[in-house]
């Protein structure tokens, strides 16, 4: 019975907030990234978030460790379908956001910790200088997403340098201030 109401809340959730985080609490989530770059392009973003061990027990507790793929959809349908922003992600190049479609989504436990990964395809073409922010914001304040430099990996067979750096960053839709990774890539 509580599998059926998470599963009917989490189709419901999302319009409101993460369904990840549907336990009145806040969700820390940790961000890692892989970024790839080839041939003056900068061709995705692989991301990976693994939620904190609150959060991850809770969904546990549902899912019995066993994950099926009509959860993993429902989560991305609701991920695509009802964040703002798409994925609750924000790409931003040289001042322009950027759109995209996730690709290679999954969910699952890792070491009792919920992880979602998916990626970011891009196949950006790049300029002499270049500035890259990625955002990462839960509309609802649910989930607080905790990016640094250490979990940001570079892999780079161009001949730009790219300079990682980290800050935060207002958000005055959201009346929220989030912390971002901004990539400076330039010739």
């Amino acid at each position: 019975m509580l599998k059926t109401l998470f599963i009917l809340l989490l189709s419901f959730n999302f319009a409101y907030s993460c369904a990840l985080c549907g336990n009145g609490k806040a969700s820390f989530v940790t961000v890692a990234m892989n970024a790839y770059f080839a041939e003056d392009k900068i061709e995705k973003i692989h991301t990976q978030w693994k939620f904190d061990s609150g959060t991850s027990k809770d969904f546990k507790q549902l899912y019995s460790e066993k994950i099926l793929a009509s959860d993993k959809k429902r989560m991305y349908d609701g991920l695509e379908n009802f964040q703002v922003p798409y994925f609750m992600t924000s790409i931003i190049i040289n001042g322009k956001n950027i759109s995209f479609k996730a690709e290679n989504f999954d969910l699952s436990f890792d070491h009792n910790i919920v992880t979602i990964e998916f990626d970011i395809p891009l196949n950006y073409n790049l300029n002499d200088k270049n500035s890259v922010e990625i955002i990462f914001v839960d509309s609802t304040k649910a989930i607080v997403f905790l990016e640094n430099l250490d979990n940001l990996d570079i892999n780079n067979s161009t001949n730009y340098t790219i300079k990682k750096l980290n800050g935060f960053k207002v958000i005055k839709e959201l009346v929220a201030t989030v912390n971002y990774i901004k990539l400076e890539i330039s010739k």
